[in-house]
């Protein structure tokens, strides 16, 4: 799931200026509101957790999306990419797990199979609010996780149907995964695949661009552009006396 977030950045650069490789002309993005439904079944992936298996987790998702269709990102990537911010309620079927409330950003490069279909790839991070986490006393059985706030990582596949020039239908297939990084113990995390089905309204339509792609190399015009940043975690260490503790570690890029 951290190759998703790897995504998630290398994308978002792709995605940066929405012009035609012509000229300079910012061309407006189309907004879409999603809602849908996802349903699946929790995995559990140790011996930890196997009193969640058996649970059927069900989530209503909504998303406000940005799409791009012009002939830069054509040129660019061969797809329409859609990003945008992820809004999800999962009830996890299991009083251990409680239920979850999430917000995220996604990113969704959309590839065009014929006129009135297209196939796309999802990834999502964000944070959710767990209701359920670990308690000595209230809530002993949770060893999937032990702080209400957690990390949230999604990546999925999904094909989306043209009803209208307005409306759209989406059904998806997702894996699913929380957790708090290790930050507080227990924390085996909760992972769970499900199925989806979404109805898509779009705000203002236009034609998908449908032109011969370009594969000149524009960007060797570009200047040398140079970045400078600093990185840190929280890393967990063995002390001398074989106790779990927490060091910070700090690098430069």
């Amino acid at each position: 799931m951290k190759h998703c977030l790897f995504f998630l950045l290398i994308f978002s650069y792709a995605q940066a200026q929405p012009t035609d490789t012509s000229g300079n002309k910012k061309i407006k993005r189309i907004f879409s509101f999603t809602l849908g439904l996802q349903h699946g079944f929790v995995f559990a992936h140790s011996p930890e957790v196997e009193n969640t298996k058996g649970a059927n987790p069900t989530g209503v998702e909504f998303l406000f999306g940005w799409q791009r269709n012009d002939q830069g990102v054509w040129d660019l990537c061969n797809c329409f990419p859609r990003k945008g911010l992820l809004i999800a309620y999962y009830d996890y079927d299991s009083k251990i797990l409680g239920k979850s409330f999430t917000a995220a950003y996604f990113l969704e490069p959309v590839y065009r199979i014929s006129r009135n279909a297209f196939f796309s790839f999802k990834a999502v991070a964000g944070l959710s609010y767990l209701t359920n986490p670990f308690d000595t006393i209230k809530n002993p059985d949770n060893r999937s996780y032990s702080t209400h706030i957690s990390g949230y990582l999604l990546v999925g596949a999904g094909i989306w149907l043209r009803l209208s020039d307005k409306w759209w239908i989406n059904a998806t297939a997702n894996y699913q995964h929380e957790s708090n990084g290790g930050i507080q113990q227990p924390n085996k995390g909760i992972n769970w695949p499900t199925a989806g089905l979404a109805l898509s309204y779009q705000f203002n339509p236009r034609p998908y661009y449908t032109g011969v792609r370009k594969k000149d190399k524009f960007w060797k015009d570009y200047s040398i552009r140079y970045d400078l940043g600093l990185m840190g975690i929280a890393k967990r260490v063995l002390d001398e006396n074989g106790e779990s503790k927490r060091l910070p570690l700090f690098g430069l890029h």
